[in-house]
């Protein structure tokens, strides 16, 4: 009853079971066969007073199903992660400027060509041809 009423005033209530303590048994049972697959990345867990499957996220992981990955905790527990992901965006960003440099060198190149071979061409387009 209470839960219900916690519930209804949008308080998230969230707790874990270890299976080594004694009365978890009495809240959870393992899911039944129809639910294999059920959680994402996940244990699931039958809560025997709603009668409902439940699951118990893997670290990294939310959601009703353990479908989303929640990388904030990812990289708050580990730091190094972070360096490794800034670094990462860093080189492909440097890598998108040097492309683009690239490209704008290469059509400014031929810009030039073109307009060099415009100024060589004849002025009358048959002065070149023999009768």
């Amino acid at each position: 009853m209470l839960r219900r009423a916690l519930c209804s005033l949008g308080v998230l209530i969230a707790f874990t079971v270890s299976s080594s303590s004694s009365g978890s048994s009495d809240f959870f049972l393992d899911c039944p066969e129809k639910y294999n697959g059920y959680c994402h990345q996940g244990t699931c867990r039958f809560i025997i007073s709603e009668e409902v499957a439940s699951c118990i996220c893997n670290e990294g992981y939310t959601g009703h199903r353990c479908q989303h990955s929640d990388l904030l905790s990812i990289f708050s527990n580990n730091p190094d992660s972070m360096v490794g992901v800034i670094a990462a965006v860093i080189f492909v960003a440097v890598l998108a400027v040097l492309l683009t440099a690239c490209i704008c060198l290469y059509s400014c190149k031929r810009r030039i060509n073109c307009r060099l071979s415009l100024q060589e061409e004849p002025n009358t387009p048959y002065e070149h041809l023999e009768v």
